[in-house]
């Protein structure tokens, strides 16, 4: 089972949201099994140039996620997609993610 995880390094609910995570997949009976692609989303692209941020080493990865998730309607952030099909968007709640994992497992093992 895959998930991407949207997120802005800047984003104090981004942090949030991957430490609950983190602790939802802590939880969870197959977490080996679930591999996390991180994904970038600037909330402020004006905010690389206060942070010194390397935009011409990460610029085009950063760009590319961020065309990405306008494609796939993805207007905020931290964003959780399990196997492109099950979403979950904001800061949720352990449980809530849990939950999100627990489906998006059912969903991609047979029987």
């Amino acid at each position: 089972m895959r998930i991407d995880v949207w997120s802005d390094v800047v984003c104090p609910w981004c942090w949030l949201g991957n430490a609950r995570l983190e602790k939802a997949l802590a939880a969870f009976p197959h977490r080996e099994e679930v591999e996390l692609v991180f994904r970038s989303f600037e909330l402020d692209p004006r905010a690389d140039k206060t942070l010194d941020i390397p935009t011409e080493r990460f610029g085009a990865a950063v760009r590319a996620d961020e065309a990405l998730a306008r494609e796939l309607g993805i207007s905020g952030v931290p964003f959780f997609l399990v196997d492109g099909e099950l979403a979950a968007s904001g800061a949720q709640s352990v449980e809530v993610l849990g939950e999100l994992l627990a489906e998006g497992f059912s969903k991609s093992t047979p029987g």
